[in-house]
């Protein structure tokens, strides 16, 4: 199981630091023994950053998007339609729904464009930089190794206990054990 991670770099911002730091000095617990006093203050350091600073999954972009062809305004109008997104669940007016709906429709097309320029640029650079033909290269190794399985095996036992090498004979056994 993942474990949530706190937003630490939300303390970049100066007014959140400002309000982490009061509200943390305001609960502070001062002890003569250092060692009791980081156990206090260590949990109080965190619950203060979890309800303050909030957490995210720590599960990470999945690994079958792609994201080479974003750019600076599809990054943030796609943060736009998220913040809606939010407000709109937290209140459920008409307003807040036409508002995330519009900021939907903008991401959708700024991500359709971006995509769209990101791709017309690798084009060009295969057409015209001396290095194009190593990109095919690359782009068609990588596209045939997405087809392949992950979890290639090269050897099994039949159920007489020898080994297989061979990938027809694999297959064969695979068939016969499913």
């Amino acid at each position: 199981m993942v474990q949530p991670q706190i937003k630490w770099w939300r303390l970049k911002d100066q007014e959140m630091r400002q309000s982490f730091k009061e509200k943390f000095l305001h609960s502070i617990r001062l002890t003569d023994d250092v060692n009791i006093w980081w156990l206090e203050n260590g949990t109080m350091i965190l619950r203060t950053a979890e309800e303050l600073l909030g957490e995210i999954s720590a599960r990470g972009p999945p690994n079958d998007k792609e994201s080479w062809w974003w750019n600076q305004d599809t990054q943030d109008k796609v943060k736009r339609k998220r913040e809606a997104r939010i407000i709109d669940e937290r209140d459920e007016s008409v307003e807040n729904e036409m508002v995330w709906k519009i900021a939907n429709k903008e991401a959708k097309r700024a991500v359709a464009r971006a995509k769209a320029e990101g791709i017309n640029e690798m084009y060009e650079k295969v057409e015209t930089s001396a290095a194009g033909q190593k990109m095919i290269c690359n782009i068609a190794k990588r596209r045939d190794r997405a087809t392949k399985d992950l979890m290639h095996i090269k050897q099994i036992k039949d159920r007489n206990g020898r080994v297989l090498s061979r990938e027809e004979c694999i297959r064969a056994r695979w068939k016969e054990h499913f």
